[in-house]
């Protein structure tokens, strides 16, 4: 099924930013020109520019954190694209946190990779 495809997929983010692997967690975003990246304000437009942002930021870290997903839904867009809301958590990182995510996903020829990541960090109360 798709759906589980797509749950893979986040499964595999999850897990791979957790074992501090960010190139696996970047093997999930579609290498495409298209993809859009967007958190609190920001946005970076296309793969290299994402890959660029993240190896820059996270030079020399040796420990991501521990980051997990409670996907709310998955939407068919169509056959191949899909959209999935839900939360993300991060611990044991310098910067834990939690907030909410859009994602927009396409069926490419390597599977279900991630086109638009839109997300936010939620406040503490």
């Amino acid at each position: 099924m798709d759906r589980t495809a797509i749950i893979e997929v986040l499964e595999r983010q999850a897990a791979a930013w957790s074992r501090d692997d960010l190139a696996g967690y970047l093997d999930t975003y579609a290498r495409s020109e298209q993809l859009t990246f967007a958190w609190d304000g920001k946005r970076v437009r296309g793969f290299q520019a994402l890959y660029d942002g993240y190896t820059k930021k996270y030079e020399g870290v040796t420990k991501l954190g521990k980051l997990s997903f409670d996907i709310e839904h998955v939407d068919f867009l169509g056959p191949d694209h899909a959209v999935t809301v839900g939360l993300w958590h991060l611990r044991e990182s310098d910067h834990p946190g939690d907030g909410v995510f859009t994602f927009i996903l396409a069926r490419r020829p390597e599977g279900w990779r991630i086109l638009v990541d839109h997300n936010s960090s939620t406040a503490a109360d």
